[in-house]
C-alpha cells in the first residue's frame, strides 16, 4: 500500500470514504484477495483504476 487517505462523506455526519492506492492489479491473485476482504466489509465499494504495470 503507498496511500490510504479518508474524507467525509457528504451523506451523513461521521462517515467516511477511504481511497487506498497500493502497487498491483486487481486480477493479480494477491491483490484480488485482498479486495475482495475489503469488499465483503464494505456498505461501500468502488474500483476507481486498476493499471498494468508497463513492461519493460
Amino acid at each position: 500500500m503507498h496511500k490510504i487517505e479518508s474524507r467525509p462523506a457528504k451523506s451523513s455526519l461521521g462517515q467516511y470514504i477511504f481511497l487506498i492506492d497500493m502497487a498491483g492489479h486487481r486480477v493479480d491473485p494477491v491483490v484480488a484477495d485482498a479486495l475482495e476482504s475489503i469488499r465483503a466489509r464494505a456498505s461501500f465499494f468502488k474500483i476507481l483504476g486498476s493499471y498494468p504495470r508497463a513492461s519493460s
